[in-house]
């Protein structure tokens, strides 16, 4: 039996356990050992080809999951060493210093203040071709929830004062120029308040189905409505902060939030519809189709692909680009807090330079 083990233990590197056990999460990935004789009179050679080696041990993978559930299930309050969430309370966030150091890069207020005035001509433009437009701001999880961001991940960055100095300069002008705006945290409350649930999951970044349903009400036809259905587990884009843990399974029990249905005729006032932004728009397109709000509705994912459900393609370029975009009878933008830089990912400026 002993030397079972022992054969055991000198054969486990070779095993591929990593292969299934991958690490979904941010991986932090070690220094590449570079053979010289300075790297090995000074010992980096040696330590570099040290932790390669440890990287690509055959059970790495399930020993770091190990390691983080068990710091996970042990402090209930734990920062993954890759530095990419923060938990607190069964609570999964992105990492507060990355957050920061984006809205540092981000919130600079003559780019933003061209932004919205570059946005304001294309709403113009849009509108002479009969388009209405939306502008959707959309707050991070971290700004909604920060109560429950452990005290000493808090930083001055991170504070409400901080980014709502930026974010309320830029609503003001963007409703001096009557862009049609709709902050979303007046939506996220009305879910939290009506149904009792939470408007952005636990282990999730982006809004659940019932809050999309609810966004989509916003702006649909007179009598739209939605009904909290039957409670089922969170789906896999309700935890897709939950894999960054990199961990085996969830510490406490399945999130349940309330699946929407509607109340009210499919097919309201508009019929085709483009979706321009970031994740938070796949979240609101998937739930659209779901519903089958529209007849035809495009998302311009970052203004980069053009996605009709799961598969994505180049968007289309002259005369093509012109003829889809003068099709659409409503165009609905988001404004991500934490990407308040990028504005619309161009999408103004194609507008104003091409229809």
């Amino acid at each position: 039996m002993t030397k079972f083990l022992i054969i055991l233990f000198l054969l486990l590197p070779l095993i591929p356990l990593s292969k299934w056990f991958p690490l979904q999460g941010a991986v932090v990935s070690p220094p590449r050992a570079v053979l010289s004789w300075d790297g090995i009179s000074h010992g980096r050679f040696q330590e570099a080809l040290e932790k390669d080696f440890a990287r690509h041990f055959g059970a790495f993978n399930p020993l770091v999951m190990t390691d983080n559930t068990l710091n996970l299930a042990l402090r209930e309050t734990s920062l993954n060493k890759s530095g990419c969430v923060v938990v607190a309370r069964g609570d999964v966030f992105l990492s507060p210093d990355e957050v920061a150091l984006r809205d540092q890069r981000s919130f600079e207020d003559a780019a933003i203040e061209t932004g919205v005035r570059e946005m304001a001509k294309a709403i113009e433009r849009l509108k002479s071709h009969g388009i209405q437009v939306i502008v959707l701001f959309v707050p991070s999880k971290l700004r909604y929830y920060p109560g429950d961001i452990p005290a000493r991940w808090r930083t001055g960055a991170v504070t409400p004062p901080a980014f709502e100095a930026v974010s309320q300069r830029m609503l003001d002008q963007m409703r001096s120029l009557r862009i049609p705006v709709l902050d979303t945290r007046q939506v996220l409350e009305q879910v939290e308040r009506e149904s009792g649930v939470r408007a952005i999951p636990k282990r999730g970044r982006h809004w659940s189905n019932l809050t999309s349903c609810q966004i989509l009400g916003r702006f649909e036809s007179p009598g739209f409505t939605c009904l909290p259905g039957r409670n089922q587990a969170s789906g896999k884009n309700e935890q897709d902060i939950y894999r960054c843990l990199n961990a085996f399974a969830p510490w406490t029990a399945p999130e349940t939030i309330p699946q929407p249905t509607l109340d009210g005729q499919r097919y309201g006032r508009f019929k085709k519809a483009l979706f321009v932004g970031s994740s938070f728009m796949r979240e609101l397109e998937t739930q659209a189709r779901a519903m089958k709000l529209f007849e035809d509705l495009h998302l311009y994912y970052y203004n980069k692909n053009d996605y009709q459900g799961e598969e994505g393609h180049p968007i289309p370029q002259g005369q093509a680009w012109k003829d889809f975009i003068r099709s659409r009878d409503l165009i609905v933008i988001d404004l991500y807090e934490v990407q308040l830089g990028l504005m619309d990912h161009g999408f103004s400026v194609r507008v104003n330079q091409e229809l």
